[in-house]
């Protein structure tokens, strides 16, 4: 991605979207106004404080602000939008297809969303007027640091490449980790009370193996990706062997995860 600002706002979105909202809020916000508020007001501080080291950026100046609340007020109204569908349709009832189907929607609408508001502050005049000299409110007696040359200086690495790690990260974590558990929701089988393996082992497992696929791949070691499967597979060798659905449901589990970490890999770096 070449965009600064284009993925400062991405970062705000998975940020706001995943990291800062608990499950509960997640879980209840489709039927309860108040974690639907919690969330959108949540969602707007994450946008408004990631765009700071922006500020500067270019000639936009308060316009990378503007832009932040206009995609935070079009996120909430989405999620008022899904809230009200679901309700209608009765969110308990609905099949896990219809599901994955609403989740994929709304995230495309979401990053539809980024996308078409970062190209009208760079590429049009939208915001073009909020930059007259008369609107500008004497900004510059009260300047934030343009933080973005001042980290690019410090780490004598480009801003923009800085940026791209950090929201290839934060994609590869949370977001994956919650894409691939709502997907094979359907494909998961119910576990035997002999079955004693560590509490959270199997998530940890598989953040760590998406971060270290993800810099195999920057590096360009491709092969090594292989042995990262293997090392996997080793440690549930007994249970592959043994359980046909729970063999069919890893095989899933893995595919999709590095999928989806090659992809972020190319579209980010």
């Amino acid at each position: 991605m070449s965009s600064s600002l284009l993925i400062t706002y991405l970062i705000g979105h998975f940020l706001g979207d995943y990291y800062f909202q608990s499950d509960e809020i997640a879980s209840s916000k489709c039927s309860d106004n108040k974690a639907l508020n919690k969330h959108g007001l949540i969602y707007f501080i994450s946008m408004l404080v990631v765009v700071i080291p922006l500020y500067s950026y270019k000639d936009y100046n308060l316009n990378i602000f503007i832009g932040a609340i206009i995609i935070s007020l079009i996120h909430f109204f989405i999620d008022l939008l899904k809230k009200n569908n679901q309700q209608m349709n009765d969110s308990f009832s609905i099949e896990n297809s219809i599901k994955i189907k609403d989740y994929i929607k709304d995230q495309v609408l979401h990053l539809l969303t980024i996308v078409l508001i970062t190209f009208f502050i760079e590429e049009s005049q939208l915001f073009g007027n909020i930059t007259a000299q008369s609107l500008k409110l004497s900004m510059n007696d009260f300047t934030i640091l343009p933080l973005a040359k001042f980290f690019q200086d410090i780490f004598d690495i480009k801003y923009n490449k800085m940026l791209s790690w950090v929201l290839g990260i934060l994609i590869i974590i949370k977001p994956i980790q919650i894409t691939i558990k709502i997907v094979l929701n359907n494909y998961k089988p119910e576990e035997k009370e002999e079955d004693h393996s560590l509490s959270n082992a199997g998530a940890l497992i598989g953040v760590l193996e998406r971060c270290i696929i993800f810099l195999l791949l920057a590096a360009n070691q491709y092969a090594a990706i292989g042995f990262v499967l293997t090392a996997k597979s080793v440690a549930r060798y007994n249970k592959i062997a043994e359980e046909h659905k729970f063999a069919e449901y890893f095989l899933l589990g893995t595919f999709l995860s590095t999928l989806l970490v090659i992809l972020t890999f190319l579209i980010i770096l």
